[in-house]
Parts: C-alpha cells; structure tokens; sequence
C-alpha cells in the first residue's frame, strides 16, 4: 500500500514539474516573439530616419563629451610624464648609490683576498672569454663553410651573366 502510495504521489509531483516547466517554456516564447516583433519594427524606415534625428540632435552633446575625453586624456598624460621624470631622478640617484656600493665591495673583496685568488679568478675570467671567443669564431667558420658550399649551386639558379650576354647580342 505504501509502495502505490508513492507511486501516485511521484506521478502527481512529476506532472507538477511538468507543467511548471511548460508555463515557462510558453512564456519565454512569447517574450522572444514580442522582441522579434519589436526588432521588426525597429527595422523599418520611420526607426531608421528617427534614429538619424536623434544622432543628429544629440552630436553637440557627443562633441562635448569627445572633447571631455581629450583633455581628461592630456591631463592624464601630463601627470604621467610628471611623475616619471620626478621618479627618475630618484631612481638615477638610487642606480648611483648601489654602483658606488657596489665598487666598495668588490674593492673590500679584493683587498681582503690575497694576491693569488685574486689573480686566480682573474684567471677564470679571462678563460671563460677566451672559451667563448673561440665558439664564436667556430660558428662563423661553419657559416662560411656553408657560405662556399651554396655559392655553386646558387649562382646555377640564380645566374646573371648569360642574360647580360643575351641582352649585349640584341643590342649588337
């Protein structure tokens, strides 16, 4: 008894849903159709020349609102291009002080490390160049390796000197 109890009382709130869902269904349709009908309307000449008087009633109070815009836009940039000069300079004067700190480091470094590290890791740097410089010069050896090896095959595709003779016999 239970069991059919629910049953019928599942159907009833399943009909329920149903039929709320189907009021919203049909109201939404009708709200689309009452757009669609307005956007027709919209669509038609009398709108379209409305629509032009009103842009042109209104093109003072654009051309204002334009020219609000400009200024707020050249104060804006003027603040701007204030600032950062003003903060340039504190940033100028910030880069010289860390440059300065920076040299008595390294002139603490130097005069409390012996002759010997120092001159070792002088040693290093000048390595680590000298390792470089000759990668350097490896790279633009296999470029003209590769310069050479195209230059036959390029002047085949791209000759000039047999259209310079041809144009030399027409005019001969």
């Amino acid at each position: 008894m239970a069991d059919v109890l629910t049953l019928i009382l599942g159907f009833m709130y399943r009909n329920r849903l149903k039929d709320a869902f189907g009021k919203i269904m049909t109201q939404s349709k009708q709200n689309k159709q009452m757009i669609r009908a307005l956007l027709a309307m919209q669509r038609t000449v009398f709108d379209q020349k409305r629509a032009a008087f009103m842009t042109w009633q209104n093109y003072k109070n654009n051309l204002r609102h334009e020219q609000r815009r400009k200024l707020a836009f050249m104060l804006r940039d003027f603040s701007e291009r204030n600032l950062r000069h003003a903060f340039q300079r504190l940033k100028d004067e910030l880069r010289h002080k860390q440059y300065i700190m920076r040299k008595t480091i390294s002139k603490l470094e130097i005069s409390n490390t012996s002759n010997t590290k120092f001159y070792f890791y002088k040693w290093i740097k000048a390595t680590e160049t000298l390792r470089a410089l000759e990668r350097f010069q490896a790279t633009v050896r296999i470029f003209e390796i590769a310069a050479e090896s195209f230059k036959p095959l390029l002047s085949v595709i791209v000759d000039v000197q047999p259209l310079k003779k041809e144009k030399l016999k027409i005019f001969k």
